[in-house]
């Protein structure tokens, strides 16, 4: 399994490269600076297609070797979670899409309570539940 994640995770210090580049999640390189996590524009997801066409690339090997990949299609991080889900995002099912590969839902119960919004690092006692 391999993660998609926003370009500007990749670029964290510690979680960024351990989840980014150690262990080959397929970056998304959004045009805007900082979209898809919180800090740039919520509302601009369109991508720099000239940077992605590589990782699309990759992603579609990935997907033809019979790999699994594991995405937000929010798109970012919920900044009201109270509120619900924000709307998914199109260009988050493309891959899926293009090869009418199964999609399996999940969802994070209390993962803001153990890593909230404006905290720096996570870890606070807590309990997630997935379903």
């Amino acid at each position: 399994v391999r993660t998609v994640m926003s370009a500007s995770i990749a670029q964290l210090p510690f979680l960024g490269r351990s989840i980014g580049d150690h262990a080959g999640s397929f970056k998304v390189y959004f045009q805007a600076k900082g979209a898809g996590f919180g800090k740039g524009d919520a509302s601009d997801f369109s991508v720099d297609r000239a940077r992605q066409e590589a990782e699309t690339a990759r992603m579609e090997a990935h997907i033809k070797r019979r790999g699994v990949l594991a995405f937000c299609p929010e798109g970012g991080m919920n900044k009201t979670p109270s509120e619900g889900l924000n709307p998914f995002r199109r260009g988050s099912f493309a891959q899926a899409a293009k090869y009418s590969t199964p999609i399996w839902g999940a969802a994070l119960h209390g993962s803001t309570a153990a890593w909230p919004r404006d905290a720096l690092l996570g870890g606070d006692p807590s309990t997630v539940a997935l379903s």
